[in-house]
Parts: C-alpha cells; sequence; structure tokens
C-alpha cells in the first residue's frame, strides 16, 4: 500500500479550530492563515479598531481625532459669564434629536444638574444623556451626604475623571465637547469646557460645536469687558448678556451670505430653528432659570425675554445694590 510522501506541505488549520478562528479579529486570523515570511507595517485599521492606548505610527490617536471631529458635526452651544451672572445656550437641530431615544429627544439642548449648574453639549446625543444623567447623581449624592451644593469646580472635575477613565478603558471615547456653567456661593459664576480627552479648561466666554469659530469672533468682538465693581445685574445687564449670547449662536446656524440648506435666507432660517435653541441663566441668587427665545415678527429677528418672576428679583437685587450703596457712601 503506497504512502504518501513525508514532505507534502499542508496549507490549512484542523478544523477543530473554525469556531476559535470566528472569535478573533481579522487582523489576527489573516496573520494566522498568511504565509511566513517579512510582513510590512501593521494596516491603519489595526490603530482604529481597538483602545485609544495604541498610537498609529504618527504619534496619534486615531479614536480621539474621531471624537474631535464628531463634535462639530451636531449642534452648537455658547456661554459666557458677564458679573454676577452665566448664561448658556444651546442649538440641537433635528437630526441630532433622531440619535436619542423617543422619550428623550425633548430633553436635549440643556441639563439641569442641580440649582446652580447648567450644561449643555455638542457632539453624540446618547454620550451627552449620559454624561448629564452622571452630572446628576453627582449633585444629588452630594447634597443627600452633605447637605449642600456641589461646588461646580469639584462637578468639572468630577465628570472630567468620568470622561478620562471611559477613554482610558473603552474602545470609543465620549464624543461630546462639554460646557458647564454654575454660580457657587463663593466664588461666584463660572464657565467650564469637557472635551474628549478629560481635559479641563475655563473660560469667560466659550462657544463648541458646528461653526464655533465664527461665534468666538462675535463674542471676542461684542462682548463687553468687565469693569471694576460693575455687578452685571439688573434686568438691562441680563438683556444685554443674553443677546449677545444669542446673536453668537446664529451666528454659527446661518451662514456669512445669508443662506443655508436650500437657499433660505437668514430670517427665514432664524425663524425656522427657533423651537430647536435653548437659553437658560443662572448667578447670585438665581438658580436655574430658562429665558424665552422667540421670533419677533416687527423687528424680524430673534429675540430673548426674561420671565416676569426673574425680572422681579432682578429689580429687588438692584434695589438692594442702590440702598447699599447709598448706605455706605460718606455723607
Amino acid at each position: 500500500m503506497a504512502r504518501p510522501p513525508p514532505s507534502r506541505r499542508r496549507d490549512f488549520l484542523p478544523l477543530a479550530l473554525l469556531p476559535l478562528l470566528l472569535l478573533l479579529p481579522s487582523t489576527t486570523t489573516a496573520s494566522l492563515t498568511a504565509p511566513s515570511g517579512p510582513t510590512g507595517p501593521a494596516p491603519s485599521v489595526f490603530y482604529d479598531a481597538f483602545s485609544t492606548r495604541i498610537y498609529d505610527p504618527k504619534g496619534r490617536v486615531l479614536q480621539l481625532e474621531y471624537a474631535l471631529e464628531a463634535t462639530k458635526k451636531g449642534g452648537a452651544a455658547v456661554g459666557a459669564v458677564g458679573g454676577d451672572l452665566a448664561v448658556l445656550a444651546s442649538w440641537t437641530p433635528r437630526a441630532s434629536r433622531r440619535q436619542a431615544p423617543a422619550a428623550q429627544q425633548a430633553a436635549l439642548g440643556l441639563w439641569r444638574g442641580d440649582a446652580h449648574v447648567a450644561l449643555a453639549g455638542t457632539g453624540l446625543a446618547t454620550d451627552a444623556l449620559a454624561l448629564a444623567e452622571v452630572a446628576r447623581r453627582e449633585c444629588l449624592a452630594h447634597r443627600y451626604v452633605h447637605d449642600s451644593p456641589m461646588r461646580v469646580g469639584r462637578l468639572v472635575t468630577r465628570l472630567a475623571q468620568e470622561v478620562y477613565d471611559t477613554e482610558r478603558h473603552r474602545i470609543v471615547p465620549y464624543a461630546l465637547n462639554l460646557l458647564v456653567a454654575g454660580c457657587d456661593s463663593e466664588g461666584g459664576p463660572c464657565l467650564f469646557k469637557v472635551g474628549p480627552a478629560g481635559v479641563i479648561e475655563s473660560f469667560r466666554a466659550c462657544a463648541v460645536g458646528r461653526r464655533a469659530e465664527q461665534a468666538r469672533a462675535y463674542l471676542l468682538g461684542h462682548l463687553e469687558e468687565p469693569h471694576a465693581g460693575d455687578s452685571a445685574a439688573g434686568h438691562p445687564g441680563l438683556r444685554r448678556l443674553a443677546t449677545t449670547v444669542l446673536r453668537a449662536l446664529l451666528s454659527t446656524i446661518v451662514e456669512e451670505d445669508g443662506r443655508r440648506d436650500g437657499g433660505r435666507d437668514r430670517e427665514e432660517e432664524q425663524e425656522r430653528v427657533e423651537e430647536d435653541i435653548s437659553m437658560v441663566v443662572l448667578g447670585k441668587g438665581i438658580s436655574y432659570t430658562p429665558l424665552i427665545v422667540a421670533w419677533d415678527p416687527h423687528r424680524r429677528r430673534m429675540e430673548v425675554r426674561v420671565p416676569a418672576a426673574l425680572a422681579a428679583i432682578l429689580e429687588d437685587q438692584e434695589r438692594r445694590r442702590i440702598d447699599q450703596e447709598k448706605a455706605s457712601a460718606p455723607r
């Protein structure tokens, strides 16, 4: 009986190992089945599909770059601090709302962390909802344990730690730029930004998301510089600050030439996005209070309206400030 030649080469694997090969990544399977010999550089898919702890040959973390690019694809958020007030505005297009579950689509835009904290994010809607829930839990837990509101800086540090831990231990980081506006009883109003890498930045005015460069340029040219002893409180001060933030936000929605999406002009586009814009104010003595953004048919532009209850609080604060100045003035 003839024997098979002993030098016959077999380029296949046993059938018992096939179920195991189905569980391995495609790059590993290709390396097992490929013939031996010198291999070239690893494909870029290797750096995309694994962890954010893997750098490509150029020293970049591709997953973080993808997350930063995703933050520019959704809506926009603008925040500013003036005196004793902080204003935060957000625009969430309808296409971004469809990313979230139907029961949570109306909650997109601005989130309330506590009575003294407001959050706005641009990027993936699901990531924004998840991080906003983390902020709510942290504020509630701190108030339950310590019977006092959580400091804004401590909350931002906790959110940045959550983003950083997720970026280090998960394949996909948070594709989100988060703006956190708040007011502490001691430090006053503040504005922070948390990026996909977990980096914390503090601003007097900031814009993130779609066409954020145009909003930053508008804020740089129109935001008034704070003066010594100016509290920026009162109804007029709030109107000026909120109007500046709204105009900066609208500059990210409409093109400079006034045309967008099928040739609609600037007025038609602003009137169309009225329902997609949210704005909130908070500060010393003022808890989380939404502002009314509506289309003014007479002026043909978007306007900010202060609720009557908030206007009464501001007028009372201004009256007390004037009385204190008169009492402290030399006779």
